[in-house]
């Protein structure tokens, strides 16, 4: 089964960073638009060797760090856009991305401080006014962040990341229309590749399905749940999701048995738990295999005793039953 989180969280990356003069300097810059351990040797003899200018030495750390960012080397990469910065205090492109460490480090006064660093190097770039939104939606000051986001899209109406983290803010607010509304924009100005490279995370599809799930819109459920596997397959309760409502809809044309057990199976792959042994259970049952899903919800309800959860046992128990008794599952019974 799964039931939705109400708290959605966005990680916006770094950009594409400058070029700077110089063969090493170069792949180093092409290391920003593919980001490999090969090029960070690139970058550190561009950075040892002497002959960049102030403003190549400084673009060339930047871009070290963006490198080292997607790498995950966070302390690393913070002190290449620290030196960056103090080279070149103009450089907007070491703000972005000096402030999305201190964000995912909770630090929001810094956060906040770079963003508005970006904002007044390169106030014609909407980036810094995105950037700044996040830390005002971690914060929870949801008008602040709209105030940011709508200037970012006065300054680029074609703004990916400013219309997903609009989205979210709206649909934190009950604003469920103008959410999906602009989710359709994100969609069309291109965020699936920013998704794809990690520089955002998928919550603006969750946004949708979580729109869509409530107004029984099963079927655009499985649409948006399929595009981020197709992003990002490595996410288990996205597989689970999708499991559970091919397996449950209330619609015979949506369910899928086969489809269902496959997502179920990958979901439990990826991490073990009794909600996806649950949701694996109402698979076999939708294929008529009850011995198979009497087994899987035996596994759930002895993963719950475990864990101490012995509140969500009774409904459990009651799925349990209905297999016994050769009924399979329907969304909204034995929900637990």
């Amino acid at each position: 089964m799964w039931k939705f989180v109400a708290a959605l969280g966005l990680l916006i990356g770094c950009s594409n960073s400058a070029w700077a003069f110089g063969p090493d300097a170069q792949a180093c810059y092409m290391g920003t638009q593919q980001p490999a351990p090969d090029y960070l040797p690139y970058c550190t003899r561009a950075i040892e060797e002497g002959r960049l200018s102030r403003g190549g030495l400084a673009m060339t750390h930047n871009n070290r760090g963006a490198i080292l960012l997607a790498l995950g080397r966070e302390d690393a990469a913070l002190a290449d856009f620290d030196r960056a910065l103090a080279l070149n205090p103009r450089l907007s492109l070491a703000y972005l991305s000096r402030g999305m460490i201190r964000l995912w480090r909770e630090d929001y006064r810094g956060a906040w401080e770079d963003a508005s660093g970006a904002i007044e190097s390169a106030p014609d770039d909407s980036r810094g006014y995105v950037n700044r939104s996040l830390v005002y939606i971690r914060t929870e000051q949801y008008d602040a962040a709209l105030q940011e986001l709508n200037l970012a899209l006065e300054i680029n109406p074609e703004d990916p990341m400013a219309y997903n983290n609009r989205a979210v803010v709206f649909h934190t607010q009950g604003d469920h229309e103008r959410a999906y509304a602009d989710s359709e924009k994100a969609i069309a100005n291109g965020i699936d590749k920013y998704i794809q490279r990690g520089m955002v995370d998928h919550g603006l599809y969750m946004v949708r399905v979580s729109i869509s799930y409530g107004r029984e819109r099963y079927a655009q459920v499985i649409a948006d749940l399929d595009t981020v596997i197709r992003l990002r397959g490595d996410i288990a309760w996205v597989h689970n999701l999708r499991a559970w409502v091919l397996a449950t809809a209330p619609q015979d044309e949506l369910r899928n048995a086969q489809e269902a057990l496959r997502s179920a199976k990958l979901a439990v792959e990826l991490a073990d738990s009794p909600e996806h042994r649950d949701t694996l259970a109402a698979a076999h049952a939708e294929a008529g295999a009850f011995e198979q899903a009497i087994t899987e919800q035996q596994r759930a309800i002895a993963m719950l005793r475990r864990a101490g959860q012995t509140a969500k046992i009774p409904a459990h128990q009651e799925a349990l039953d209905g297999y016994r008794n050769g009924r399979p599952r329907r969304m909204g019974e034995n929900d637990g």
